[in-house]
């Protein structure tokens, strides 16, 4: 019965060390050339054309993240059909366009660009930074044009309100979509101190700006504005981290944070809808700020995905209390049907539905918690073409006494709903395969620039995901580069599913044993490694 055990247990080390090769398969390369001394580069934001994948990233070739870098913007382009998990792959086969700063005299410290693509030669760069001689941030616009595999035109400008004024506020977080049929990115933004709750807190601003004169087409609209106007609480949030999707109509899906200071206070998502409605021909505020996210969770980090204009999932993360910084935590999603209701601009409510069969929450108000398996550290969500929702979680790593990080991780997970009682609806999450961590070793805890946050970004194509995040160099200490590499899922979804409008996602955790296992096999992977490394000397 020993030998029994004996072989028993071998095949299950040789199974795990199979496993872990096929994790640890994929070649790591910096997308960043390398610095002087020490360096830093961060915040990436990808777009891709084809296998062509454009980056925009933050750094400085110089100054570490520890001595107050003074972070410039960069452009650069990955081949992202190059083999990954090839050994013979050089970094040379994965750089299509190497790093270009884009930056001019008007501005320092750009942090948290966005990037789209406006053609195959143009792309679009949002962006916070300092101008100079002012000590808030304001936003910019570069427009980087690109003609084989080279930088051939770069030009940045700050966006001005409609008279070419300066927009008043601190101005961050940007995040915005192309409409190429008027000339114009939709945009949204935060903006402290808020109008009606102070500092620290922050409104979200929607605008249309114009892409040739960086300039506000008529006025912004203010989407965190109490409702009603005599109410003394709004919707406006320390980190709302706005992000916006435009729809095959032009319109614009936002969400955001109402999250604050108070730990563990509970804080929710909100929504809004801005759109053309006939016969005016400007923008207007169809549904004022909903709560999509709510129950007793802080959350935070949320993204919008459309399935169609009618069909909008909202995916967002409860933010760890304070001593609890870097760990993964809970996934809440939501979905809603924003064309169920009267867009007069205000939040929707039983009284605005369109009739007695209306929906607007597909789901019951308030979303739902998923189980632990599903759970991400500062999260971003995309849809593929098959409309599976691929989640990337950022990785992280704590300093003393605790020394706690998280791994990053990724997994794709197929969303849908279910009958569960007349007239009723429950959401479902199901795991496509299993998590997989972001990297290998120490790489594989990415960090931020202190008093900052990093979201992960990637691009999930051709049956793989290409990653992105910052990570420590392997030689210099101190310095940290921008790396790149791909993880890979299975094409068929496995029966592992979430839990289905739970109110404590940890309730039962213990008859989840399998779920548990898919959580931690990343993490075991990587201390598993780590042993081998000190056992045999390897790297």
């Amino acid at each position: 019965m020993t030998g029994f055990r004996r072989s028993c247990f071998l095949l299950v080390i040789a199974a795990i060390l199979g496993l872990a090769a096929s994790a640890w398969a994929e070649g790591i390369f910096p997308v960043n050339d390398q610095g002087t001394g020490s360096w830093v580069f961060d915040q990436p934001s990808v777009v891709a054309n084809g296998t062509v994948l454009h980056i925009a990233y933050v750094g400085d070739n110089a100054t570490g993240a520890d001595s107050s870098p003074s972070t410039r913007l960069y452009y650069a382009a990955v081949n992202g059909g190059a083999d990954f998990t090839n050994k013979l792959t050089t970094r040379n086969q994965v750089l299509v366009t190497a790093a270009v700063a884009i930056d001019n005299t008007l501005f320092s410290q750009a942090r948290h660009p966005q990037i789209a693509l406006r053609s195959a030669t143009q792309l679009d760069i949002l962006f916070q930074a300092i101008p100079v001689g002012e000590t808030d941030y304001k936003l910019f616009h570069a427009l980087v044009t690109i003609a084989n595999n080279s930088v051939t035109s770069q030009s940045v400008a700050e966006i001005l309100d409609a008279a070419g004024a300066r927009i008043p506020g601190r101005l961050t977080d940007p995040s915005f979509g192309i409409v190429i049929n008027d000339n114009t990115l939709r945009v949204a933004f935060s903006s402290t101190p808020s109008l009606s709750a102070g500092s620290p807190y922050s409104d979200v601003y929607y605008a249309r700006v114009g892409w040739d004169n960086n300039r506000v087409v008529n006025n912004t609209i203010l989407l965190t504005r109490p409702f009603p106007p005599s109410a003394t609480t709004s919707s406006s949030g320390v980190f709302p981290l706005p992000r916006l999707r435009v729809d095959g109509n032009n319109d614009s899906h936002i969400v955001w944070a109402a999250n604050n200071l108070t730990d563990p206070s509970p804080t929710g998502v909100y929504y809004s809808l801005v759109r053309k409605i006939p016969p005016s021909l400007v923008d207007n505020l169809a549904i004022g700020a909903t709560q999509v996210l709510s129950g007793g969770y802080r959350w935070g980090f949320p993204s919008v995905l459309l399935v169609s204009p009618s069909n909008v999932w909202i995916v967002a993360a409860d933010e760890p209390p304070t001593d609890s910084t870097g760990l993964a935590v809970s996934i809440g999603i939501s979905q809603i049907n924003p064309y169920a209701v009267t867009q007069d601009g205000n939040p929707v409510t039983v009284n605005n539905l369109l009739g007695a069969n209306s929906v607007f929450f597909i789901n019951p108000p308030g979303g739902t918690v998923l189980s632990a398996d599903f759970d991400a550290y500062r999260p971003t969500a995309e849809l593929d073409v098959q409309n599976r929702v691929n989640v990337a979680g950022y990785g992280f790593r704590g300093g003393p006494p605790l020394f706690q990080g998280t791994p990053g991780r990724y997994y794709t997970m197929s969303l849908g709903t279910t009958a569960s009682g007349t007239a009723t609806t429950a959401v479902f999450a199901s795991m496509v395969g299993a998590p997989v961590a972001v990297g290998t070793g120490d790489l594989a805890f990415a960090v931020q620039l202190p008093g900052d946050y990093t979201r992960p970004a990637f691009v999930h194509f051709s049956g793989k995901a290409v990653h992105f995040w910052s990570g420590p160099d392997n030689v210099v200490a101190g310095a940290r580069n921008l790396y790149v590499t791909s993880t890979f899922s299975p094409p068929d979804p496995t029966k592992q599913s979430g839990c289905s409008m739970v109110g404590n996602s940890r309730l039962g955790e213990a008859e989840r044993i399998p779920g548990v296992a898919v959580l931690l096999l990343p993490a075991f992977l990587l201390a598993l490694r780590r042993v081998i490394r000190k056992t045999f000397g390897g790297r």
